[in-house]
């Protein structure tokens, strides 16, 4: 898809550092179009607000958030929790000299498009965990 640009004046856009973007080069249309597919792909309404909670059973163990269809989570560490916890793939690890993933403080949060959010671990100290709430 190419956009027409013949005829087109200045129109004011600007970039975020109030640097004027020249719509007529091929590199601004192919910025436009990219990020115009990437919010025509990541749309859709969101229908319906859900929320829930996974707690660690044992410590040092990854649980995985239940599976559910959905477009974004805002999963939140619960105040209760003894220290941090780390979220990630399947592969993450609590255990601090070769812990990866997100490491959320307590009642810190963090916003994830996602599909799926079985796609989500958590792990830390037995009895922690997060709450989340999810948007299909």
């Amino acid at each position: 898809m190419k956009i027409e640009t013949e005829g087109l004046k200045n129109v004011g856009i600007e970039d975020t550092d109030y640097t004027q973007i020249d719509l007529a080069t091929e590199d601004t249309q192919t910025q436009i179009l990219t990020a115009l597919n990437t919010l025509v792909a990541g749309s859709g309404q969101i229908t319906t607000i859900n929320q829930g909670r996974k707690v660690i059973s044992v410590t040092g163990t990854a649980v995985q958030l239940d599976n559910v269809v959905c477009k974004r989570v805002i999963i939140t560490a619960l105040s209760t929790n003894a220290e941090m916890i780390v979220m990630g793939g399947s592969g993450v690890i609590f255990t601090e000299a070769t812990r990866t993933g997100t490491q959320l403080l307590p009642l810190n949060s963090m916003d994830i498009p996602v599909d799926n959010l079985n796609k989500i671990y958590i792990n830390g100290n037995a009895n922690d965990g997060v709450s989340y709430t999810y948007y299909t």
